[in-house]
């Protein structure tokens, strides 16, 4: 079991965090949405760092009450629903 259980760990790592549309995302929200470079700085990126940081305790918490399969389930289809949004 745990030899098809930790490639497909190690995949979802990377597919986690390779994120191939950040570095087109400051040039579509920029020239797109036409907003400015003040805009983003002030208004829009510092909410996901703290977005990330208040998800992070009831992250923990699930994840200890439900195990990681459930926990990785929840954060799939929230970033499916966070890059939806972002576009």
């Amino acid at each position: 079991m745990w030899y098809f259980l930790t490639p497909l760990l190690c995949f979802y790592g990377f597919i986690k965090e390779f994120k191939i549309g950040e570095p087109f995302m400051y040039l579509y929200q920029s020239q797109v949405l036409n907003l400015t470079r003040e805009q983003l700085t002030n208004e829009i990126y510092p909410y996901s760092p703290y977005g990330y940081l208040v998800s992070l305790i009831p992250i923990f918490l699930l994840t200890d009450l439900l195990l990681y399969k459930p926990t990785m389930l929840v954060e799939v289809i929230g970033q499916a629903v966070y890059r939806s949004i972002s576009l």
